[in-house]
């Protein structure tokens, strides 16, 4: 369970992020900052693929299973896209959003398979949890 608990702290990341009020982010130009919102959806859930794909390796489950990772983030990007729909935040549902984070898990997923440094990931890093 503990090579999990730095995925578990990025899933509260991203919750958090992505239910704040919007009145509490600084303004932009909204032309400006659509695009950078994919690339954060995309990022975050990078990140979070590679966090999890760790946790999965370190604690001995070596099988590449790709489908399901990515099918796990995409339901947790869904989840929290309902969940910014019904919640008063000023944010709303994106399908664009859900297609961001699929791809982000996906990138994600597909960088920690081609890594080959999968053992140091666990010796530097998970190990310390």
């Amino acid at each position: 369970m503990k090579y999990f608990i730095p995925a578990l702290i990025w899933a509260i990341v991203i919750l958090v992020l992505s239910l704040i009020s919007v009145n509490r982010i600084p303004h932009f130009a909204w032309s400006d900052f659509i695009a950078l919102d994919k690339v954060a959806h995309i990022g975050m859930y990078l990140v979070f693929a590679l966090l999890l794909n760790a946790g999965f390796y370190c604690s001995g489950r070596k099988e590449r299973r790709v489908r399901e990772y990515v099918l796990f983030g995409a339901l947790f990007g869904l989840i929290v896209e309902g969940l910014q729909y019904v919640s008063h935040t000023g944010r709303h549902f994106e399908w664009a959003d859900v297609a961001a984070n699929t791809l982000g898990m996906y990138l994600g997923v597909w960088s920690f398979i081609k890594s080959k440094n999968n053992f140091k990931i666990c010796g530097l890093f998970l190990k310390k949890f």
